[in-house]
Formats: structure tokens, sequence, C-alpha cells
């Protein structure tokens, strides 16, 4: 007993020590003196006693002769020492017991690995399982509990494969059987729950190999994947309602396009239809007005190009607005002096400002300083159209002020300020509505109610704005805002100016055009010309035909003719040898920007706009071959 490794004791029934050896005293860090002295009750761990006296009194009892039991003791120190403790009882020839023999092994080290694979066990979140060769689960982690509701013990015994979902079960086979041959795998898959519900896990299985290279079982680990599985179908979910979104926004696109398209051309069309019958109206107009006529002839003539020149202005505007929208207008940026523009404005509306009564001008030489980056031509339309909205729902006796500022936000504003009636708040809410005259229609006052809707389209596409104030009794005040420039403005380079004395000559004109109506009014302006003799041709190949047969000084050609493009026709005729140096003037009623450029990279000397100007006609027929552009 003395020399055994193994802490023995001889312990007397009432718990005291007997007999210690070097082994127990080592292992409970006592003397033999202090061992002596106490009992097994005082060394054990409060928690272990109760189940250790039980043990006793169940041997006393039942006359069993020993018992093994797991418990813990303390060292003087306070360490606790986990021990192996066999216990046999030694009887006297009655049957009495007389002691114990107790055998008591240190496992605290063998205790601290076990505990800490335990908590390793209990607190991983991924699942480790045993199986054997054929699938069948032997072991699993407690974590599987947390993750699909089995307890350890529940999932022993298990197939496998009979927890995979049905749609899973080829693919994971597949791995299963590399196993068995001793291929790792790893796969994803719906894995059934202890509820019955699916949920996906990625599995990594290797073989377990025995000395010889044979398949014995198999380590699974387990991760939970339902959370990354939900966001890739999230994902692609997402992904397919972005394509949908995408193919939606590309179909309205398309069809926004389409329409945006089908507009412009409708547009188009419609111009070219309205302009040549209004070619007509104006153009007979313009040559009644040249005749000797009544004061009531006179004033029914002139109620006729009032009408029509509204019209044509009407017609102008909503192209110029259907461009806008289109993103097809044109512009000619440049540096623009603001008291230029405003000033070549005023010119316009001071004849209509006059009728009025109104006055018009700056409020002060102070103001007329400063630039902006814009088109010149469309800066002075704006400008145009507030001073004679200005003027003309002004009161008798009004006046209209202009001013301008620069701003600190490099912008500048020209406002326009008139003492009319001013507007209510509802008519404030609605001064850019096309087609809104704002009860204006009642009146006498004339007007298309889209000057001010243009005026704003053509702001923003100059990168600016207009903005309008008003207080009804006092008056109205619109601002066009724009992009200050600090470049100098570039000076109009003046044209010589044009002869209109009529040539002493006579002059031989060749006018290509299939409307009757308008060869016929033609013809009336070469008749007043009294110099000219004209030919006149309705279809492309009849007019190239007078043009090889006999040289004409000036040709006319319209652009739609029944049996070829006039494009066609004017490079054919540019290409006869009798039309070197014979001006042709285009005559259209196509008001779509850049044709005129493209008509003369063409070789047109110029393109006229029906309704047609008959002094800008007569002008060309007095002096054919000069350079107007």
């Amino acid at each position: 007993m003395r020399q055994s490794g193994v802490g023995m004791a001889l312990v007397a029934p009432d718990g005291s020590f007997l007999e210690v050896n070097d082994a127990l005293c080592a292992i409970l860090d006592r003397t033999r003196a202090e061992l002596a002295a106490a009992t097994w009750q005082e060394l054990t761990h409060p928690d272990d006693v109760a189940k250790d006296v039980a043990l006793v009194q169940g041997m006393l009892e039942s006359q069993r002769e020993g018992y093994r039991l797991a418990k813990r003791y303390l060292r003087p120190d306070g360490t606790i020492v986990h021990g192996d403790l066999s216990v046999a009882c030694v009887r006297g020839e009655s049957g009495a017991l007389e002691y114990f023999i107790s055998q008591i092994v240190d496992v605290s080290e063998n205790w601290a690995l076990a505990e800490r694979y335990r908590l390793l066990a209990e607190n991983v979140n991924d699942v480790v399982v045993l199986g054997d060769n054929d699938g069948v689960i032997v072991w699993v982690l407690p974590s599987v509990t947390a993750i699909m509701g089995w307890l350890p013990e529940e999932m022993a015994g298990i197939a496998f494969i009979t927890l995979v979902h049905p749609d899973d079960v080829p693919s994971v086979a597949a791995v299963q059987a590399g196993v068995s041959r001793g291929e790792p795998g790893q796969f994803e898959a719906r894995l059934r729950c202890k509820s019955g519900d699916y949920r996906w896990l990625n599995v990594r299985v290797r073989p377990i190999l025995d000395e010889h290279g044979t398949v014995v079982g198999r380590v699974a680990g387990w991760w939970d994947a339902e959370a990354a599985h939900q966001a890739n179908e999230a994902l692609q979910a997402s992904e397919a309602q972005a394509r949908d979104l995408a193919a939606r926004y590309e179909a309205a696109r398309n069809e926004a396009l389409a329409a945006n398209l089908a507009k412009t051309v409708f547009l188009s069309r419609m111009s070219h239809e309205l302009r040549t019958p209004l070619n007509a109206v104006l153009g007979f107009a313009q040559l009644l007005a040249m005749d000797d006529l009544t004061d009531d002839q006179s004033d029914a003539v002139r109620q006729i190009r009032t009408g029509g020149k509204h019209l044509l202005r009407l017609l102008t505007e909503i192209m110029d607005i259907s461009r806008i929208d289109s993103g097809r207008i044109s512009l000619s940026m440049e540096s623009v002096s603001v008291a230029d523009a405003m000033d070549e404005a005023l010119d316009l509306v001071r004849t209509l400002a006059e009728q009025a009564d109104v006055t018009v001008g700056w409020a002060s030489e102070n103001d007329r300083s400063g630039q902006v980056w814009a088109d010149r031509q469309r800066v002075i339309q704006i400008l145009l159209n507030l001073l004679t909205n200005a003027v003309k729902y002004n009161r008798p006796g009004g006046s209209v002020v202009v001013s301008s500022q620069v701003r600190a936000d490099a912008t500048l504003a020209v406002h326009v300020r008139d003492t009319g009636h001013g507007l209510s708040p509802d008519q404030l809410a609605r001064v850019f509505e096309p087609f809104d005259r704002l009860g204006a229609e009642q009146t006498a006052v004339e007007g298309t109610g889209i000057g001010l809707t243009l005026s704003q389209g053509l702001a923003r596409v100059m990168s600016g704005r207009l903005e309008v104030a008003s207080t009804p009794g006092e008056g109205t005040v619109f601002s066009l805002i724009l992009p200050t420039s600090t470049a100098s403005p570039i000076d109009d380079i003046p044209l010589p100016p044009v002869a209109h004395a009529p040539t002493s000559r006579r002059i031989r004109a060749l006018c290509i055009e299939d409307n009757p109506t308008n060869t016929h009014l033609m013809s009336r302006i070469a008749d007043l010309h009294g110099g000219t003799e004209l030919r006149t041709a309705a279809e492309g190949s009849a007019g190239l035909a007078a043009a090889a047969e006999e040289r004409p000084d000036l040709v006319f050609l319209d652009l739609h003719l029944p049996d070829m493009p006039g494009e066609a026709v004017l490079e054919r005729l540019l290409q006869l040898p009798t039309m070197d140096g014979v001006p042709v003037v285009v005559v259209t009623a196509d008001a779509t920007p850049g044709l005129g450029a493209r008509l003369k990279s063409l070789g047109a000397e110029a393109v006229l706009t029906k309704p047609v100007d008959v002094a800008e006609v007569l002008s060309w027929l007095d002096h054919p071959t000069a350079r107007r552009y």
C-alpha cells in the first residue's frame, strides 16, 4: 500500500483515516498527521459530499461490497482535485463493517482536457458529425440542436440521406458515393429539421480510413447556409426585378422615343402642310396690298395678313416647343451683351408700345452692363416675348421698365417690370402652362398662350430659367436668369447693303414646284417684277429637262416633288453644263433645323421658307447673282 502509485487509505466507518500512503498525501497535498486528524467528508468538495454519503449508506444497507465515484477533493490552498474513487468494505467474521479500503486516482489532467472538449462541443456553432461507412449517423455535436432542432442522441442511427430534400438527393448521393471510394466532397443541400421544415446547409465530408486505407466511416462538417441562401435568393430576385424594370424602362423609353419621333414627324409634316397654303394666303395678300385698293379693301387685306402672320407665328412656336421637348433644338452659344440684346428687343417692340400708349425703357444706365453665355437670337426672342406681353397686358399710360443684375451665384437676371393689372396666385401657378391665356382670350388682346411656355423652355436649354412675381393691381415682373460670361461679345459683322433697283435686262427664271397655287403665286410675283420670263415645271424631271434645254438665270426649287426628292433634283441640276454659275434658291415649307445648312452644303445659294416674303423674292429677281449670305 505504501509503495503504490495510486492514492490509498484505510477509512473507519465514521470517515476518519486509519492509514494513508504517500501517493494520497501527494494527491491531497497534506501530511499523514493532517490526514489522520481529518475525515474524508472534510476533504470532499461540499457539492459532492451528499452523493458520496448516499453511496456509502446504500452499500451498508444492501450489503454491497463497494462502489466507484468520480468526485472532487479540496486541497489546503482551495484548489480542486478531480479523483476517480473506488471503495471496498472489509467486514469481520460476524459480518460487521470494520473499515473501508479507498483508492483514489488523480484524473484532474484528463478532466481538464475533457472539459475543454465539452465546452468546445457545446459552444461551437457548426456541426461535426461522425457516420459509418453506410452513411448512418453515429455521433453529432450538440450544436445540431440550435440549427436543426434535433438532440444529438435523437440523430444517432439516422441514415443521413433520409434527411435530404428529395430534389437534392441525386447530387448528395453522388458525393456520398465518392466518399465511399475514399474521395472527399462538398455540397449544399436542404436538410430536414425536427420541425419538418427544410434548411439549407453547406456540408463538407471526408472519409475515415483505417491503417490499411480502407474506408471505415466518415466525418462531416455542417455549416448553416440558410441566411446566405436566402440572401442569394433575394439577390437573384432583386437582379431579376432589376432586369425586369430595366426591360420595362427600355420598352417605355423606346415607346417614348417612338412617340416623340412620331410627334416630331407629325408636327414637321403638319408644319409643311400648313405652310404650303399659308404661302398662298400671305403671298397673294402681299400682292393685293401692292395694288390700288379702297380703304375697305386695304383693311380686309390687312386683316388677312394679320391673321396669316398670327397663324404662322403659332406654327413656329409649336415647332420650337416640339424641338425643345425632343432635345433637337440647335443653339449657337456665345457671350451675349445683355444691353445689346435688350436694345434690339426694345427697338422691335417700340411701335407696339406707342400704339398702346405705354412707355418702355431702361430703369438706369447703370443696369446696362454684363454678359451671359447663351444663344443671342434666342435671348432676343425671349426678351421680345416678355416685352410684348408687358406692353399688351399693360394699361394706357403705363410703363415697362427693364433692368439687369449680376448675382453672386454667377448668373445674371434681366427684369421686365410692367404696371399692368397683375396676376392672382392661381394665375401665377398657371402662367407657364401652354395655351392657357389666363382669361385674356376673353379680351381683344391677341395671343397664342404658348409664348411663355416656349420662353421658359428656351431658357432651360440655355441652363437658365424664367421667374415671375406679381402683385394684383400693381403689376408683374418677369425675370430671365442666365449664366454669366466673362468672354467679350462677338460683334456682328455688317453685311453690305443689297441693291433693290430692278435689273435693266430681262432674266429667265425657272420655278420647279408641284403645287398649282404656289406656282400661280410665283407667276404673279414675276408679272409684278415686269422683267422676268418665268418658266414652270411641276416635276423634278421636267425641271431638269427645262434647265438642260435652255440656261436659266435663276432657279426656284421646291423640295417636295411628286417624282423625285428635291435634294436629288438639286444635285443633278448643279451637274448640268447649262447650270454653271446659275444660283438655285430652294423654296420649301420644311422648317426643320439644320435644313438650310445641309442644302447649302449641297450647293443651294439660299433657302426661303414658306410662306415667302414677296419682297425677298423680288430682290432675287432684281439681282439673281448677288450674294445674300
